[in-house]
């Protein structure tokens, strides 16, 4: 690149774009640890209230900034939706946020303090830019009972989700003692609602023929999200 051309760009631009990251990185940088839910590792609301201004203030300067401060912090950002709490979410995240986790309970009469299954999902397909899902299928105690209902309901709250490049279905057993935890896992193996179920998320899943799914890096947790 010519030494004209390149001494006419802004101070920022001339810099390596590793280096225009890391000052991004630096201007949302919020310690995580003040605001993490003590044993649950849930991180409260006013975390990630605290991220999104400085974002969009970045994004407000020009579209190369935009474009560079929102790909490294939404390309690395997941939500999580697994506890119920009060404070509306961001359109900045309605918008942007491409990476979602959300924590099902297997039990029908889930804790008061666990987010809605409808709640969840009708938010999570108002999300313009969703990409990944993770399912984390949680207490094992109900399955056995209620697998049908939960099953047919969970379809019917996917349907809209079609087009994401990645689904993964993952297990949190942690409730259950380790015998308990190894018999719910083999149940659910040979379960055949559940087994069509996860056929069925994973048909959702459109890539170009040959292309990997994505693996992307999670560094932000952002937790509390009100699915509304």
């Amino acid at each position: 690149m010519p030494a004209s051309h390149q001494a006419s760009k802004p101070l920022l631009f001339r810099l390596p774009l590793e280096i225009r990251l890391m000052i991004y990185r630096h201007a949302w940088k919020v310690n995580p640890e003040i605001y993490t839910i003590p044993g649950t590792g849930q991180l409260e609301s006013c975390y990630v209230k605290q991220q999104l201004p400085a974002i969009g203030k970045l994004g407000a300067i020009c579209q190369q900034i935009k474009t560079e401060a929102f790909d490294e912090y939404f390309h690395h950002a997941q939500a999580c939706l697994r506890w119920e709490f009060n404070d509306p979410s961001s359109p900045l995240l309605l918008t942007h946020l491409r990476h979602a986790s959300f924590y099902w309970h297997g039990d029908v009469f889930f804790d008061w303090s666990d987010v809605s299954t409808t709640e969840a999902f009708c938010w999570l397909q108002i999300l313009k830019q969703l990409r990944t899902l993770e399912v984390v299928v949680t207490g094992g105690s109900g399955w056995g009972w209620f697998g049908d209902y939960q099953s047919k309901q969970m379809s019917t709250l996917l349907e809209n989700l079609r087009g994401l490049e990645k689904v993964t279905i993952k297990f949190d057993l942690s409730d259950l003692s380790q015998s308990d935890a190894e018999r719910c896992m083999e149940a659910l193996n040979v379960n055949a609602w559940f087994l069509k179920f996860k056929r069925k998320i994973e048909s959702f899943v459109t890539l170009p023929e040959g292309a990997t799914p994505p693996c992307q890096v999670i560094k932000e947790r952002i937790g509390c999200l009100k699915p509304r």
